[in-house]
């Protein structure tokens, strides 16, 4: 808020172009189902359904201990909307805006402990003091209402 009335006051344009979208919903499920449950089928997993497998040479973590075996998703998959986006059969509302929806398939992240992998989703970095995603999108894109948050973080429920 600060910097919008700084930035009126003295007249300057933001040192980005005007950002085309106007809002930005990130909902990140933390706990939620799994991507290749719901909108990232996996046709390698039908193959090696069942079969074990074995982490070598990577970083390991408790979880690691035991025999671990490949599980393929135990729901059906159809293409929805013009975009063809893959989508489990339950989301049969979800179907009909598709092509609304963005399919963000390129995260990795360089830890085995899911705390500090989400933290490093959120934020960038694995650690603390770095502003979230949240913070980043309210930064670009502003916001239509001083009185309200730019964006919220609901906590995670013991």
């Amino acid at each position: 808020m600060l910097a919008q009335s700084a930035r009126a006051a003295s007249g300057k344009q933001p040192h980005f172009p005007l950002a085309k979208a106007k809002h930005c919903i990130f909902l990140y499920m933390e706990g939620g189902p799994s991507h290749i449950d719901t909108f990232d089928p996996k046709a390698k997993l039908e193959e090696l359904h069942l079969k074990e497998f074995n982490r070598s040479g990577e970083d390991q973590s408790a979880m690691s201990s035991g025999k671990r075996y490949y599980v393929k998703s135990p729901f059906e998959f159809r293409k929805a909307g013009q975009s063809g986006a893959d989508m489990n059969k339950l989301w049969k509302n979800l179907a009909g805006v598709a092509d609304d929806l963005c399919f963000y398939r390129g995260l990795q992240v360089e830890s085995v402990n899911h705390p500090t992998a989400n933290y490093h989703v959120n934020t960038g970095n694995r650690f603390g003091g770095d502003p979230a995603i949240g913070a980043w999108v309210n930064y670009g894109l502003g916001t239509e209402n001083a009185d309200l948050p730019g964006f919220v973080v609901l906590p995670e429920l013991s």
